[in-house]
């Protein structure tokens, strides 16, 4: 994960609880969303729960519904340079 940090802003996808965990208490990353699409089941390889995230976004809606829910999170934490 730190090798990936070097080259890029974001990680999508992260799967593994031990790894995410490292993650976060290393500092490697600064933010954590969890993205919902309520309906579809969750990847069984998916070890990561909601509730270790910073932030949890509903993907309910419209793909413009979700761009509105990404500004609102950039807004509310502070998230934009």
């Amino acid at each position: 994960m730190e090798l990936l940090y070097q080259e890029a802003d974001i990680y999508v996808g992260i799967r593994s609880c031990s790894e995410f965990i490292a993650g976060k208490k290393k500092g490697i990353f600064d933010f954590s969303i969890w993205i919902e699409r309520p309906g579809y089941p969750l990847d069984e390889s998916c070890k990561i729960k909601a509730s270790m995230c910073d932030a949890v976004v509903l993907n309910d809606g419209t793909l413009e519904d979700l761009a509105g829910k990404a500004g609102d999170l950039v807004a509310e934490f502070n998230l934009g340079e």
